[in-house]
């Protein structure tokens, strides 16, 4: 491990930028992964990535050396040759990839790997500007240049990117088409064996205000392909408002989905379909569809809804 009193002429860095100052060659993601692992260390306690130091600051990081030396993950060849095949949209400032479910966003947490480093493989450079949950497919939108990365961090933090999302839940849904408010809060039941989000009343005025809409798309009893759109962008969000309403997504084991039909290959049912957005530099209107996975043709099947279960638009 590496120890720095940070001097007066770096106070204000990013934590990021300064290990990567002193670690000539450590790609970005691996930093990010460091601080994420607790491996990064400011005045003795973890710390996030885009933290500022002040001057006198202790900063403990990994020695970095030579990949080939330390063992540096490796990213499998079959996984970069699929993701170079799951480029939705691209120009020299923006990404829009086809992110696949069961890849984690970024590595950490049990992960060896995350498509954050499998990007960079490819696309020296590139930023996460959002993120998607592990099991969640679909739209996710990385930026090219640091003009580009600031901008789109902007926009996804202001709301000001509409997001469409396709999810199969399964309960009682007798409206077809509604608005979820319940505010999120993290927390754990007495016998609960996750941490997860909890939907709460927004009155309480605990937890984060948190806003859903939904539409029902295609039904089969007590199953609903829903088309959803979160106005605010909260962990789990999709997954707990649609809890709280009484009709968990298929597969969702962590917020009460029931595991049925050909669930078993697919996993969690929540699909990011489109984003529309303004570009970062032009400002000109971005508007991108990621088709509906082939996993969920066995499901569709049998609940006798069409495939595609959605027509592109």
């Amino acid at each position: 491990m590496e120890h720095l009193t940070v001097a007066a002429a770096d106070a204000g860095q990013r934590v990021d930028r300064l290990v990567q100052k002193r670690c000539a060659g450590v790609p970005v993601a691996t930093v990010h992964r460091w601080c994420r692992q607790g491996l990064v260390r400011l005045n003795g306690k973890r710390c996030q990535s885009q933290a500022r130091v002040a001057a006198g600051d202790v900063l403990k990081h990994p020695t970095w050396v030579a990949a080939e030396t330390t063992g540096e993950v490796t990213i499998p060849a079959k996984v970069l040759a699929d993701l170079a095949q799951r480029v939705l949209w691209q120009d020299e400032a923006v990404l829009v990839l086809d992110k696949p479910a069961g890849m984690a966003v970024q590595g950490g947490s049990g992960q060896r790997w995350g498509l954050d480093e499998a990007v960079a493989k490819l696309w020296p450079g590139a930023r996460l500007v959002h993120r998607l949950d592990q099991d969640t497919s679909g739209c996710l939108v990385l930026a090219l240049t640091r003009e580009a990365a600031a901008g789109l961090a902007r926009d996804f933090a202001s709301s000001r990117v509409e997001k469409t999302y396709l999810t199969v839940v399964v309960g009682p849904l007798e409206d077809p088409t509604g608005v979820i408010d319940f505010n999120l809060r993290k927390g754990r039941a007495a016998d609960d064996a996750f941490e997860r989000m909890q939907a709460v009343d927004a009155e309480t005025g605990e937890g984060q205000d948190a806003q859903t809409h939904y539409h029902r798309l295609r039904r089969a009893q007590d199953h609903h392909l829903l088309q959803v759109q979160p106005k605010t962008g909260r962990t789990h969000q999709i997954r707990a408002h649609l809890a709280a309403l009484g009709v968990p997504l298929l597969g969702d084991r962590k917020y009460g989905g029931p595991t049925t039909l050909a669930e078993a290959r697919v996993g969690i049912h929540l699909h990011a379909w489109q984003v529309a957005f303004k570009h970062p530099l032009t400002r000109a209107m971005v508007h991108v569809i990621a088709p509906v996975p082939m996993a969920w043709q066995a499901v569709c099947q049998q609940l006798r809804w069409p495939w595609p279960v959605v027509a592109a638009r």
